[in-house]
């Protein structure tokens, strides 16, 4: 004869549940403390990096001055690479609204920091993301997602480690980007290994740990034609992979540069701005000419006809090539057509056209 069928006892099975919906709640609150913190965070840091950068291109400014400069504003740099870590952590991926792929050099710019944050504060950190890589079609909060729940797993299987390593490496693998990520912790038995991607799978205690990080983080990989694996064949550590997709407008050539700028810009104060603003954009400056030509080309107007009409020996001015005007449109009618134009009065939109 079976056993009779006892009731369910409803206190105790709404238990986890009530539990799960507690720590999801708590994860909005922090989500929404972060971003707006990274929001304030950025706000406070552009207007300081922009005198930092007046003051520096002035030729009044004596060299150890200088280099008290130079120092505040790599602090700076840090903090603002902190504050984007945040805004990235705080975002939904889910969102349409969201940016859809990822520049992996910048990206991992802004998440270095709070990575290093979430380690063991004696650990080693070895990193090869090349900023040649391809852009991945995935966005980039999903990207920093994963990889923080990857760091903070890390850093609960080091804490007895007397020298603990976390290793990140990238590569591009046909029409995918690889990204390594390693730890020399205690590692996983078979059995872990096998269910480490299941929903609320955990080896901690529950008040500790959902046990939700690796399979969110495996979905919103694979929502993006991605994947999260773990590598079985490590025996010492831990090592996943995260697979993604190159995007598609992207083009995989092996040593493919991020985007580049020339400035023709006479006054420093201008020049600062513009300079903040095109490394805000993920631009990296050029001062020659040579092959292959910048994808933007910022200056005076007259300087910019002088080129455009007189490129020169290798071509300054290719057919990708955008020209930007800095100045009055009024002043000087007639010099440039179908160019853009930047008041020099006020260079806020100077960062609409830089995309």
């Amino acid at each position: 004869m079976p056993d009779p069928i006892r009731p369910t006892d409803s206190t105790e099975s709404s238990a986890p549940h009530e539990h799960e919906l507690h720590a999801l709640h708590r994860l909005a609150m922090v989500g929404t403390l972060a971003g707006g913190l990274g929001h304030d965070l950025r706000n406070i840091v552009m207007p300081v990096l922009l005198r930092l950068d007046v003051l520096g291109a002035s030729p009044t400014i004596p060299p150890a001055a200088r280099a008290d400069i130079d120092a505040i504003r790599q602090s700076m740099l840090h903090l603002q690479r902190l504050a984007g870590g945040l805004r990235l952590l705080s975002s939904d991926p889910r969102e349409r609204s969201e940016i859809q792929y990822t520049r992996l050099g910048p990206w991992w710019d802004e998440v270095c920091p709070l990575v290093v944050d979430a380690l063991p504060a004696n650990t080693v950190l070895e990193q090869d993301v090349d900023a040649s890589l391809p852009d991945v079609a995935v966005p980039p909060s999903a990207l920093a997602q994963v990889i923080m729940n990857l760091a903070m797993n890390a850093s609960r299987a080091m804490q007895e480690v007397a020298r603990p390593a976390f290793r990140v490496t990238a590569h591009q693998a046909g029409a995918q980007v690889r990204i390594d990520v390693s730890d020399n912790g205690v590692g996983m038995d078979a059995e872990t290994r096998e269910r480490c991607f299941e929903p609320f799978f955990t080896t901690r205690p529950r008040e500790q740990s959902t046990g939700l990080g690796l399979s969110t983080g495996r979905a919103l990989l694979k929502s993006s034609n991605g994947d999260l694996l773990v590598d079985t064949q490590n025996v010492a550590g831990a090592t996943f992979v995260m697979v993604l997709p190159i995007h598609r407008s992207a083009p995989p050539v092996e040593g493919a540069g991020s985007r580049t700028v020339r400035f023709l810009v006479r006054d420093p104060r201008q020049l600062a701005v513009l300079r903040l603003v095109a490394r805000q954009r993920g631009l990296r400056e050029r001062s020659d000419g040579g092959p292959p030509p910048p994808d933007f080309i910022i200056g005076d107007a007259l300087a910019l006809a002088q080129l455009r009409d007189a490129p020169g020996p290798g071509g300054v001015i290719g057919a990708s090539t955008q020209l930007i005007a800095v100045g009055s449109p009024d002043r000087t009618p007639g010099v440039l057509t179908d160019t853009p134009w930047v008041d020099a009065r006020d260079l806020s939109s100077i960062g609409d056209l830089l995309r």
